[in-house]
């Protein structure tokens, strides 16, 4: 009876949304912006208007808030800086007075009145600001607790059978105070770096927060959530002075994972728009340059269709997030044992038309991409031993199998444990 379930739900899925799943993902639409980047102060190069934020995000909250809209999100650089003398920057960050985050006060009062759910997303403009507040709190808490955070600004949450991944540019000098570690870690990095993208606006993502976005991800391909990460910083090539510091690698972990279907960001205020595989990067046009840089996002089942400003009816962007059918079923009983310092790894047969296994694996401490290890072409083994170099218990394991047209799900990832 469970093989027929599972047959039935492979030959019925529509894109990410099977019949299993299908009363989970509904269609819903949400507000967008980037680059706001307000400052009580006079123009500066590139088309820059600062002082205009407040103005230009009210009016778009005015109509947004006539929409149906389940929630908003803005993509970073809500401020352009405050409480500092920008005439200097980044050679020097020289507290302005009075300290009082008069500009990031200004500009969360008007995005608080959208009416619906908020989510932000910090940007470099955000930690333009003292090295530390006025009761002594240091970059990068005083930011963190100035935007409404706690501890750090990375975090996911699910909407509608959407998994949404916010990531933080963390891996940047200018967001930490001299005095902490992490500051002298991310100089040194960033002096270490070469590629067009090392200008001092641009950051990285750190390993830690690697770690934990693929363990998000493992959870959501396992699960068949199509997955939407909001950034900051574009990550598509070819790379460029607006881009993350390490996109390279970060582009080759997100292509361990079919299911995420949109990297979202802004930064790069002339906008742009490219395809990687099957994964869409959209980068939206920055608010700071143009009052109409303000968007509506419809998302369904196979489609995700991004709207400008007022005109609702013809959208900028129609991204396609439909994928092929699976046409075997994804692996049953998939364990990993820790044996004789080897993962010995076992799976239940698999269906007929299988032609082989393939077996991954990843590093999981520092955040490597899935590895193919093996293809076994004996598909009614059901086992494998594998002995990599380094200890097992430091790896993740996951299969998949194929046959002549898409093949299967992979598994879910497991690390060898003793029996």
């Amino acid at each position: 009876m469970h093989s027929f379930l599972r047959s039935f739900a492979v030959l019925f899925c529509v894109s990410f949304s099977c019949v299993l799943r299908a009363g989970e993902i509904t269609p819903f639409s949400i507000a967008a912006v980037a680059d706001p980047q307000y400052a009580d102060t006079d123009s500066r190069g590139g088309g820059r208007e600062p002082w205009e934020g407040v103005n230009r995000l009210t009016h778009a909250i005015k109509h947004w808030n006539q929409r149906e809209l389940d929630w908003g999100v803005n993509l970073g650089d809500v401020i352009d800086w405050d409480d500092i003398d920008y005439s200097k920057f980044p050679k020097q960050t020289v507290f302005q007075p009075p300290q009082d985050w008069k500009d990031t006060r200004a500009i969360l009062a008007a995005w608080n009145k959208l009416n619906v759910p908020k989510y932000t997303v910090l940007g470099n403009h955000d930690f333009y600001v003292p090295y530390q507040d006025v009761d002594g709190m240091k970059k990068p808490a005083s930011v963190y607790r100035a935007f409404g955070f706690e501890d750090k600004a990375y975090y996911e949450f699910r909407h509608k059978g959407f998994r949404f991944v916010v990531l933080e540019g963390d891996n940047s000098y200018l967001n930490y105070d001299p005095s902490l570690p992490e500051y002298k870690k991310a100089l040194d990095y960033y002096e270490a770096f070469s590629g067009p993208q090392k200008k001092w606006w641009n950051a990285g993502i750190s390993l830690g927060q690697r770690i934990w976005l693929m363990e998000i991800l493992d959870q959501s391909l396992a699960q068949s959530e199509p997955v939407v990460i909001m950034c900051h910083y574009p990550t598509h090539k070819p790379f460029g002075g607006h881009t993350l510091l390490n996109s390279a690698e970060m582009l080759g972990l997100l292509d361990g994972y079919p299911n995420v279907i949109l990297w979202l960001n802004g930064h790069h205020h002339s906008g742009g728009y490219a395809m990687d595989g099957t994964r869409h990067h959209l980068n939206l046009k920055g608010m700071q340059n143009e009052d109409e840089h303000w968007y509506q996002i419809d998302f369904s089942a196979d489609r995700i269709k991004v709207y400008q400003a007022e005109d609702t009816t013809t959208p900028k962007y129609d991204l396609n997030i439909a994928r092929p059918l699976p046409t075997a079923a994804a692996p049953d009983n998939f364990a990993a044992d820790l044996s004789d310092g080897s993962a010995l790894l076992r799976w239940d047969a698999p269906p007929d038309g299988v032609t082989a296994v393939v077996i991954e694996r990843r590093h999981l401490s520092t955040a490597e991409a899935w590895q193919k290890v093996a293809v076994i072409q004996q598909t009614q083994v059901g086992e494998h031993t594998d002995s990599p170099d380094k200890p097992v218990q430091e790896f993740a394991y996951r299969i998949r199998f194929e046959d002549q047209t898409e093949g299967s799900p992979y598994s879910h990832a497991r690390t060898p444990t003793k029996k």
